[in-house]
């Protein structure tokens, strides 16, 4: 097994202007822990714009979010994690994704929680229909107590 993914330098050259980017290597579970930092009001940090970019590559965004969730602290971080990069990643690569999404989703209780809090648009891509369909099946045990409900955060199935 390799280790955390380490951000390509001049990935983080885009974001050196601010004070808060860090100098040195940064992987990904490091931009999810400054991701789950940054405020939500005020300018856009560089963790939220670089977040948002990475979703351009399925397995980065997919390494963040698993990154992501063992950090989550209250149910509106798991919100973010959901209308953020989980929404992002499901409706840009969930045909490539999908299976990684089951799996966790089947023993994650948290990851199950968090996908309660996307939404799936009106779509006309045929091939995204089973995509949703399937994202619905794997979290409709954690529909009566999930986001939309205010249920509360499940515990962590490994911790940060």
């Amino acid at each position: 097994m390799t280790g955390p993914t380490v951000l390509p330098p001049d990935l983080l050259s885009r974001f050196q202007d601010d004070p808060d980017c860090p100098a040195g290597p940064v992987t990904l579970d490091d931009l999810a822990a400054h991701w789950l930092r940054a405020p939500l009001d005020g300018p856009v940090t560089w963790a939220q714009a670089c977040a948002y970019v990475i979703t351009e590559v399925p397995d980065w965004a997919w390494e963040f979010i698993t990154c992501a969730l063992p950090r989550l602290s209250s149910p509106m971080e798991a919100v973010l994690l959901a209308a953020g990069p989980v929404e992002d990643l499901v409706n840009s690569s969930g045909l490539i994704m999908i299976d990684r999404i089951e799996a966790l989703a089947e023993s994650s209780a948290r990851f199950r929680f968090v996908l309660t809090g996307i939404e799936f648009p009106q779509t006309t891509d045929p091939a995204l229909t089973p995509v949703y369909e399937r994202i619905a099946q794997a979290r409709a045990t954690a529909m009566r107590r999930g986001i939309t409900t205010g249920g509360p955060l499940p515990p962590s199935d490994n911790p940060a």
